[in-house]
């Protein structure tokens, strides 16, 4: 039922968005299971999740570019840590949407397979992704 893939360094879990069935093109039955704010992959530990913010298809449709970002922010503790708090159990005033990282995946078909990559490593500004997302898709199906 659920994927497992590895992105950067980290191992992750991709949740609901990646179909198990499907009939006629694979990404517009993949397309069809995003929406704004569905977990779009989570890390092994379950403590931090990214969620998608839109998504569109190249002009060719043979790519989905997926535009994430974070469902926690880092808050320090006490003890000098840093921690990453769910933003579903903070008020909206204990945060700021500018402390959300965010990221651009693609994901293509290939060879029966969903392939899923980074357009760019790491986590980016989302002013930033948003000028790479524009200029790698077509139109926005969401946003």
């Amino acid at each position: 039922e659920i994927a497992s893939c590895l992105v950067g360094s980290e191992m992750c879990i991709r949740d609901r968005c990646t179909p198990q069935e499907y009939s006629g093109d694979p990404l517009t039955a993949y397309a069809a299971n995003l929406t704004e704010n569905a977990v779009y992959w989570r890390n092994n530990n379950g403590d931090r999740e990214y969620v998608v913010d839109k998504y569109g298809f190249s002009e060719d449709r043979n790519s989905l570019y997926v535009m994430t970002k974070s469902a926690y922010v880092w808050q320090s503790q006490e003890d000098g840590d840093s921690m990453p708090i769910p933003i579903a159990n903070l008020n909206k005033d204990e945060f700021s949407e500018s402390e959300l990282d965010y990221q651009l995946g693609v994901v293509v078909y290939e060879d029966n397979l969903f392939v899923h990559k980074r357009v760019e490593t790491g986590f980016m500004p989302k002013e930033y992704l948003e000028e790479l997302f524009i200029g790698k898709k077509k139109k926005i199906d969401k946003n």
